[in-house]
């Protein structure tokens, strides 16, 4: 909530209190319900030591932490919020139901209620990420067409949000697993990467980008959005039909702005990195395929000069 300067005195001010008087210094986390008018229950308790909230919440910030692009197309790196988590997870429909159900009668509040007893966990007991958590926000990307406002227009925005999201929690779920601080999942676009996922995330962003150049601003869903779901379910058969819907605009980048060469050269160097038997095996993708669509669609957007600075590491991320 903009409280991190106050955080860290708060830490600093711990850290020299004397030995004697460390039992007063401590912090209570305490959860309160009111389950019906006029009575108030307790649904979490958790009381800790010393500046261990204060180094639990710093945890969460750098381990679970993605780049997001701001409506003015500046990039900020910074922890997605308990409820863009839900709306990744549950989808913004479900949210803003439960948002509305003061009286938490219906299944999309209690299902949030949930989802913020779990994070709660996470955030403050260094609890490790749900596994179905993050598997649900997977599943949530992979379906793009999803995403649509309320006059049924699709919503490009808001399923690169939530692709954002759901990158960062993987990177804490791999922070989770005993992953180390130099070898999680970063924005920047890894170009030697050899994973499977990885690849066909990269090419799937470079479909959908080609396809956006031609058709600019029309706001449809392109061929590789369509097609997400059977590209992630089956994705060398896909990637054959993606490519033969590609020809025509690549024809038509050819003539207008002589960018085909661009895009069919890079095709080629990445499919030059799968490993043999990843490039013929027909099974379904794993969530790195949204980590290279996150960065091959980052490093299309970036402009060169920007590529030549090194980017401030997501570990030097601070609270603010």
């Amino acid at each position: 909530a903009g409280h991190g300067s106050k955080l860290q005195h708060f830490q600093e001010q711990i850290g020299r209190v004397e030995d004697d008087q460390k039992d007063v210094a401590s912090t209570v986390i305490l959860g309160m319900e009111a389950a019906t008018d006029g009575r108030m229950s307790i649904n979490y308790y958790q009381e800790m030591e010393g500046n261990t909230y204060a180094q639990n919440l710093a945890d969460w910030y750098r381990s679970c932490c993605w780049e997001y692009f701001t409506k003015d197309g500046i990039r900020t790196i910074h922890t997605p919020t308990p409820r863009m988590i839900a709306e990744a997870v549950m989808g913004t429909d479900s949210v803003n139901r439960a948002i509305q159900d003061d009286k938490c009668k219906y299944s999309d509040s209690k299902q949030m209620k949930d989802l913020y007893k779990r994070l709660l966990c996470c955030i403050v007991d260094r609890a490790p990420l749900p596994k179905n958590i993050l598997v649900s926000a997977v599943h949530r990307a992979e379906f793009p067409l999803s995403f649509k406002s309320d006059n049924d227009k699709w919503q490009r925005r808001a399923w690169e949000k939530c692709i954002a999201t759901t990158c960062a929690l993987i990177r804490r779920a791999r922070y989770d697993d005993g992953v180390k601080e130099g070898k999680l999942p970063q924005t920047q676009l890894d170009s030697m990467c050899r994973n499977r996922d990885y690849l066909y995330g990269r090419l799937f962003a470079i479909a959908d980008i080609l396809e956006q150049q031609v058709n600019k601003e029309n706001g449809r869903p392109t061929n590789a959005v369509r097609m997400m779901k059977f590209y992630v379910q089956r994705p060398a058969e896909a990637w054959k039909q993606l490519h033969m819907k590609l020809i025509p605009y690549l024809k038509q980048l050819g003539e207008k702005e002589k960018k085909a060469g661009y895009y069919q050269k890079l095709i080629g160097e990445i499919e030059l990195l799968f490993e043999t038997d990843d490039r013929e095996k027909d099974s379904s993708l794993k969530e790195d395929f949204l980590l290279g669509i996150y960065a091959q669609t980052r490093e299309f957007y970036t402009k060169a000069d920007e590529r030549m600075v090194v980017a401030d590491s997501v570990s030097e991320y601070r609270i603010s």
